[in-house]
């Protein structure tokens, strides 16, 4: 989750966006938002909605996902 974490950080500031800017736009607090970006677990719902804010393809943020569950197996 820290690499997914990493690449939604970098985005959102490449995009010059606050963490409360993409957690309104996203719906959820901005303490999920803080939480995200340092790695926590959250739902499938939450992160689709921040790749949509951020312009992110999901499938990109799939695959770190997926290699980071199968490295921890």
């Amino acid at each position: 989750m820290e690499r997914i974490a990493y690449c939604l950080k970098k985005r959102r500031k490449e995009l010059g966006f606050t963490k409360s800017y993409v957690a309104e736009r996203a719906g959820i607090t901005q303490n999920s938002m803080v939480n995200i970006e340092h790695g926590k677990l959250c739902s499938v719902r939450s992160l689709l909605a921040i790749c949509e804010v951020l312009k992110l393809r999901i499938d990109i943020v799939a695959n770190d996902l997926s290699n980071t569950l199968n490295s921890n197996v």
